[in-house]
């Protein structure tokens, strides 16, 4: 019998659990492990806050079912071909009040719809919150479509979202050009930030040297 890595050991058990909680005793006679292996093993599980134990069933949380339906349904939905990249990203907008925040959100919406890289699935914006100090912090969750890495990678940079997930596809077949195309988009950001620290250390040496005394 060939040796099962930790990781697929911890597949085979959330496989188990996907459609029905079951007891340990259900998955040990299902899985054949040994009561210490499958001990630890949902131990492991638990820690990851992948699962928790209803009672004397074992049952995968609610937030990761909703991750893999997303998934699922992303990959299942008809899709343009001219589409190789599906992701799903939430952005924390901040302002000093609600009406701001839905301005601001709705000009990102507006401005990744403009544009043919990429395709907007879903758009949502949470209620904004006001914060400690008075301003006020939203997050919109969406789902988009990019035409190729390199309009994705853009996207990062320029949008910065606190989340992102891949819903489509599983595997990516790059060409060389499509992955230089993306290498420059990275490679121009940093550049960009790099000049960007020189010139505030610059700047910062110089005021230092002015407020010296002579």
């Amino acid at each position: 019998m060939p040796k099962i890595t930790p990781k697929q050991e911890h597949k085979k058990i959330l496989r188990e659990l996907y459609k029905e909680g079951k007891t340990f005793k259900q998955l040990q006679k299902t899985l054949k492990y040994s009561e210490k292996d499958l001990k630890e093993l949902l131990g492991d599980l638990e820690n990851l806050n992948f699962i928790e134990l209803k009672g004397n069933k074992y049952f995968i949380k609610e937030f990761i079912l909703e991750t893999v339906k997303r998934k699922k349904e992303s990959l299942e939905k008809p899709r343009e071909k001219e589409f190789k990249i599906g992701i799903r990203a939430v952005i924390e907008i901040k302002g000093i009040n609600e009406k701001e925040i839905e301005k601001n959100a709705k000009k990102i919406k507006e401005a990744l719809e403009e544009t043919n890289a990429f395709r907007m699935r879903k758009f949502y914006l949470e209620k904004p919150e006001e914060l400690e100090d008075g301003t006020f912090s939203g997050f919109v969750d969406f789902e988009l479509d990019g035409k190729n890495l390199e309009n994705i990678v853009y996207f990062l940079f320029y949008y910065t979202p606190v989340v992102v997930e891949v819903l489509y596809p599983e595997r990516l077949d790059l060409s060389i050009g499509e992955l230089q195309d993306a290498l420059l988009v990275i490679n121009d950001v940093f550049s960009a930030y790099t000049e960007y620290l020189k010139t505030s250390v610059i700047k910062e040496e110089l005021l230092k040297k002015r407020k010296k005394p002579r």
